[in-house]
């Protein structure tokens, strides 16, 4: 039900969440599977890119709901992003 009514309300909302993409200041990692047939990660991953300062975008072997279809690709991603940002944390604390 929760997909169904995000659906429904995609138009309304999305251009207001897209107009604060740039605002965001927080690490940003995305996740594309080379093969989803759903969302394209040339069109909507490298189009983040340019929207949120920083981020950065990830392929990995699968296709769409890699949590589901991808799950051990999807938890190392997840492990090596955050060790990532653990480490810029330190050397920022350290500075």
């Amino acid at each position: 039900m929760a997909a169904s009514a995000d659906l429904v309300n995609v138009s309304d909302d999305l251009p207001g969440m897209v107009e604060r993409y740039s605002s965001i200041r927080v690490p940003v990692g995305i996740l594309f599977g080379r093969h989803d047939e759903i969302l394209s990660y040339h069109d909507h991953g490298n189009a983040m890119q340019s929207k949120i300062k920083g981020s950065t975008v990830s392929l990995v072997d699968g296709g769409h709901m890699l949590p589901i279809v991808a799950p051990d690709e999807t938890a190392r991603w997840i492990t090596e992003f955050a060790r990532r940002l653990g480490e810029c944390n330190q050397t920022d604390s350290a500075a």
